[in-house]
């Protein structure tokens, strides 16, 4: 399986991020993204930011529709050490790049479609 991915956000920055599908988590700040691998290619359906991944994770009130209705297997994060806004910054970057399914603020005309290789 592929252990990371390299998403391209709408200003050309490169993020990488690393799937789990473990709930340990640890209690740092993090931007994410919600996904399960198809033919080798992640398909994206939310991105998001968080202070604590600890406490975000233990009860996200979108997993499950991510779930059930995307396929959702894993969740891939990026710890981050940046403030709320960078974190911020790069979430609005990657959603505008990439428009997936779930996030409905951000969202551009036209996007690729949460799609990973």
């Amino acid at each position: 399986m592929v252990n990371s991915i390299t998403a391209r956000g709408a200003s050309g920055a490169n993020y990488t991020y690393f799937a789990t599908n473990g709930w340990n988590w640890a209690d740092v700040p993090a931007n994410y993204l919600f996904a399960h691998l198809a033919n080798g290619i992640w398909q994206v359906c939310y991105i998001g930011e968080c202070a604590s991944a600890k406490d975000r994770f233990a009860s996200h009130e979108r997993w499950d529709e991510a779930v059930r209705n995307y396929g959702a297997t894993h969740i891939l994060t990026r710890q981050s050490s940046s403030s709320a806004e960078v974190r911020r910054q790069e979430e609005r970057d990657l959603i505008l790049s990439h428009n997936p399914p779930m996030n409905v603020h951000h969202r551009p005309q036209n996007a690729l479609g949460g799609l990973y290789r």
